[in-house]
């Protein structure tokens, strides 16, 4: 049952995956991955309190294992917004895993938010994995948020770290919409029009990229017609 459960949950259906799980529970499985699972499963289906409750129970069961404070983190910075706290379980997961690459880098996007002393440390975190790339997977995310973070100070060194993930991850749209706000940033206006016209290309829902774009288009006295009222205001609200 437990596999039934894993199988549900990588074809999407949370639901037959909550069966499957509870299922498994009921036969006696009580073990870190099985709450892991299930807490997983939750996710999906915005159950957020099921979810803390399966992971906490997946952390207690196995100590040594940084998942659960890898996702209980995720959960606090992507849907509850809650910076420090994300970071707090972010640093758990850090503390069993100092080399997990996935973690640094949400370390570090969660420090971005805090004061100049955070921000010094978020550097840090970024920088801490270079030069990149274990296992390979992609490696992008840390050179992206080092641009972000260097872009109004150093705008030269955030053009070269933009740069740097878009060779790492050329299909990752907002590698390209932060290189296209390095390029805006030195008035290279043709360059940054081409990278935020490829990560329009790439996503093309994304309203991030494009109101870079519509912006780009009205610096360069182009007519920005690539991008709707609405989709303009949500990306004046992203920014």
């Amino acid at each position: 049952m437990y596999w039934l459960g894993i199988s549900r949950l990588k074809l999407h259906e949370p639901v037959g995956s909550v069966q499957a799980f509870r299922a498994a529970e009921k036969l006696g499985l009580n073990s870190a991955l099985s709450h892991e699972g299930l807490g997983l499963a939750y996710y999906d289906l915005n159950q957020f309190f099921l979810f803390e409750e399966q992971m906490k129970k997946a952390a207690a069961l196995d100590p040594r294992d940084s998942t659960p404070y890898f996702y209980l983190g995720l959960y606090r910075w992507s849907i509850r917004s809650d910076a420090s706290g994300a970071l707090e379980f972010f640093d758990n997961a850090l503390q069993l895993h100092p080399e997990d690459w996935k973690t640094l880098y949400q370390a570090g996007n969660c420090l971005e938010a805090g004061g100049e002393t955070a921000r010094r440390r978020a550097i840090a975190t970024h920088q801490s994995h270079y030069p990149g790339g274990k296992n390979n997977d992609p490696f992008g995310w840390p050179y992206q948020g080092m641009a972000r973070l260097l872009l109004d100070e150093k705008p030269e060194t955030a053009l070269d770290f933009a740069k740097k993930a878009v060779s790492l991850q050329p299909d990752e749209y907002s590698n390209h919409v932060i290189l296209a706000k390095a390029y805006e940033r030195l008035g290279k206006l043709p360059e940054a029009i081409r990278e935020a016209e490829t990560a329009t290309t790439q996503n093309p829902n994304d309203s991030t990229a494009r109101y870079a774009l519509y912006k780009l288009y009205r610096e360069g006295g182009r007519s920005p017609g690539c991008a709707d009222a609405e989709s303009v205001s949500r990306g004046q609200d992203a920014l």
